[in-house]
């Protein structure tokens, strides 16, 4: 039998997936434009290949993945989230400081090495 609460919750779904897969097309098609993505300007003004930047993108992607296959592997304790695991919040903090430690020696070297 529909309930609300379940028809809620099919809508809800359907609603995401079609976000989902819009977002997808429109990476696919160019609307969204992902060109320097893993790029920034370095001290000269260029645009150079992050590491730090790719492997943030990638950690966090990775993490936002892992928790929504675990949100839809316990539905039951829906409307509440379940809890972020521990070695997934060390993996994102880990991975914002590695970023931050790469930025912070850019801005030293583009401060120190001046022409």
């Amino acid at each position: 039998m529909l309930t609300p609460a379940i028809l809620l919750r099919n809508a809800t779904a359907a609603f995401l997936l079609g976000m989902l897969l819009l977002v997808f097309y429109r990476m696919l098609t160019g609307g969204i434009r992902l060109a320097g993505l893993a790029h920034e300007r370095d001290a000269t003004g260029r645009l150079v290949y992050s590491p730090a930047r790719l492997q943030l993108m990638l950690v966090s992607i990775v993490a936002a993945a892992q928790y929504f296959v675990q949100v839809l592997q316990h539905p039951a304790v829906l409307p509440k989230l379940p809890p972020v695991d521990t070695l997934t919040l060390s993996g994102l903090g880990g991975s914002q400081l590695l970023y931050l430690a790469f930025k912070a020696w850019a801005a030293y070297q583009a401060r120190t090495f001046r022409p």
